[in-house]
Formats: structure tokens, sequence, C-alpha cells
């Protein structure tokens, strides 16, 4: 199954460094289609509405914490664990920031409270921070350090 998302050209063009002569000529090519063909539209009922708030969510999460719009680029699996016990496990989604003077990536994700309701975790990709993981593993060693039993996920 493939998992494209579809962004307003401006945003796509504004991230990707595009000036404005050429963003109205700007053509969306799907890169995971074998066709090639220049439109995303047949990928769209590909992504379920759940994960599409999700998405929406986590982004508004970014520019709420750091100020920046982001554009969602993929989604990767992780698992921390801390002494034989697992931290983390679950998708860590992976956003392209636009215009952040230092970071060009965020890493969020969503994670249960003890109340029961949702809350949302969003890191930048700012040395050390390389990765999905080592924003999970970064997360989890400041909540290690607050408090033992506190896990990230």
């Amino acid at each position: 199954m493939f998992q494209v998302f579809v962004v307003p050209a401006d945003i796509y063009a504004r991230a990707n460094g595009i000036g404005r002569a050429t963003r109205s000529k700007l053509k969306l090519v799907c890169r995971e289609c074998p066709l090639g063909r220049e439109s995303v539209r047949h990928h769209r009922m590909t992504i379920s509405s759940a994960h599409r708030d999700q998405i929406q969510q986590l982004r508004q999460t970014i520019r709420d914490l750091h100020g920046r719009d982001s554009i969602h680029t993929g989604s990767e699996p992780v698992s921390e664990w801390f002494q034989g016990r697992p931290v983390w496990d679950g998708t860590v989604e992976i956003f392209k920031l636009i215009d952040h003077p230092q970071a060009k990536f965020a890493y969020a994700w969503s994670r249960e409270t003890d109340s029961g309701g949702k809350d949302c975790v969003a890191v930048l990709g700012i040395d050390p921070i390389k990765n999905p993981a080592d924003a999970v593993h970064a997360v989890a060693a400041q909540a290690r350090k607050q408090s033992p039993d506190d896990l990230p996920g």
C-alpha cells in the first residue's frame, strides 16, 4: 500500500526552495507509482482518515511548539528498550520543516496519557537527533531523568 501525501504546491515549493516563477509550472510526480503518473490523486484513498487526522494534529503540534509549518514525508517504526523493558514501540512520523533556521526535519508521534487521553511529542532534528530512533531515545532519556517510571510511549 502506498502512503503518498498531497500538499499544496506552494508549501511544497517553499520547502524545497522553488521560486515563485516556477511554482505555477510545478507538477507533482508520484515517485511511488510504477507508472510515474503526474498526479497523486490515484493514491489518495490509501490513507485512512484517522491517519490523516493524526498527521494534521502532529503538524499543528510542530507549528505550536516550534513555530514552523511542515510537510509529512514518511513514517518509520521504532522500538526503544531500556533495561529489558519496552519503552516505545510504535510509529514515528517524519516531517520536513519549512524555513527553520536550525533543523530540516522534525519527528513526531502521539502517545496515550495515564488519564486515557492523547499527548503529542515533537522533536527537532538538531544534532545529535538525526533520525526517528534518536528522537525517541532522547525523549526516553529525558523521561528517565524526570521519573524512572515515566515512559515516552
